[in-house]
């Protein structure tokens, strides 16, 4: 079965980082491409933008980064479910409904606050 472009890359990018010559070599190669990039005003710093600019550039981060999360998390949820069978239901404890707690029974306590003390003269 061939290999599909991803799995050719990967392995591209193995052999080149697995020798530290080539790796120094692409490092460089990349830090001077950021270093052209630059210059020639392809890519600019995020504190060279306009105030405007820079909250569209976070907001496409931010977007960004909630759409990984949220990969990833269905990733291992959907690994961790594949992982463990269910439980069967003759195995499972017979437990009764648990009501509300009592914390939650007796609720918050009444606030005292500061203000309400009456004047005092100093």
């Amino acid at each position: 079965m061939p290999l599909s472009a991803a799995e050719k890359q990967r392995r591209y990018r193995a052999r080149r980082d697995a020798d530290p010559e080539r790796r120094a070599k692409y490092l460089q190669w990349e830090k001077q491409k950021r270093r052209r990039d630059r210059e020639q005003e392809k890519k600019k710093n995020i504190q060279e933008c306009s105030e405007r600019e820079q909250r569209i550039q976070r907001r496409k981060w931010r977007a960004a980064q909630a759409k990984f999360r949220a990969a990833k998390k269905a990733a291992s949820v959907a690994l961790s479910s594949l992982s463990t069978p269910p439980v069967s239901p003759e195995l499972q404890p017979d437990r009764q409904e648990a009501g509300p707690s009592r914390q939650r029974r007796a609720g918050r306590k009444p606030l005292t606050c500061f203000n309400e003390r009456p004047y005092e003269e100093g």
